[in-house]
């Protein structure tokens, strides 16, 4: 909550693909999330703000024209009353396009045959 960066200090972090439940996966290097990906974070005990960036070059193929990284809004979260799930989904323009934000929200987003982008 003070604005320090604790991704590695206070968490550390594993995944699953969907596809393949119950087959824990080691981060190696650098947290990150895919499609297909469940993130499991191990936090000490505290009130965070959550947020999440891809940095340009790692945007590949998706690049949003004069847009630096794809930022998310902050998400609060208190260890003492925890959300079970956090998802995370990108969003959209009201043409489909994606504009090169994030969202995390303890709801889900909506499905049909594929994720559909919140729009703004």
């Amino acid at each position: 909550m003070d604005g320090n960066d604790v991704t590695y200090s206070c968490c550390t972090a594993t995944y699953e693909w969907v596809s393949i439940p119950d087959r824990v996966n080691f981060y190696q290097k650098t947290y990150y999330l895919s499609g297909g990906m469940a993130m499991h974070l191990n936090i000490k005990k505290g009130k965070y703000r959550f947020s999440v960036y891809t940095p340009k070059d790692k945007q590949y193929p998706n690049l949003i024209p004069n847009h630096e990284e794809w930022t998310s809004n902050e998400f609060y979260y208190d260890t003492d009353n925890p959300a079970k799930v956090l998802f995370v989904y990108p969003v959209a323009d009201n043409t489909g396009f994606y504009t090169g934000e994030w969202v995390i929200s303890h709801l889900a987003p909506q499905f049909k045959e594929f994720t559909i982008p919140v729009e703004k």
